[in-house]
């Protein structure tokens, strides 16, 4: 996880556009996500705080990251990309197979 750069994600995982959100950050930082994943939903509050401060589009940052006893099949990684506008675009990767 600690190798993932927002230069190589996409060679190790893909993107589950279904999960992609436009937010806006309140006053504090703070996002909410929600999402649905096949069998799964999850949703929570992210603090963006240090993505923010960087003021880059374009800017990467990995928030978390979920798995099972069952590997990779059920890894997932929360990633967060600032753009241009001040807003962040929250999506889910999954890595390939």
């Amino acid at each position: 996880m600690e190798k993932l750069t927002k230069e190589n994600i996409d060679q190790y995982a893909s993107p589950v556009e279904s999960t992609r959100k436009i937010c806006t950050p309140d006053k504090n930082g703070w996002i909410h996500v929600e999402f649905e994943l096949e069998s799964e939903g999850a949703s929570g509050d992210i603090n963006l705080e240090k993505l923010l401060s960087s003021g880059k589009p374009g800017d990467m940052e990995i928030k978390g990251y979920g798995y099972s006893e069952n590997g990779l099949e059920d890894l997932t990684i929360d990633v967060c990309i600032l753009n241009e506008d001040g807003t962040v675009t929250y999506v889910v990767y999954k890595p390939k197979a």
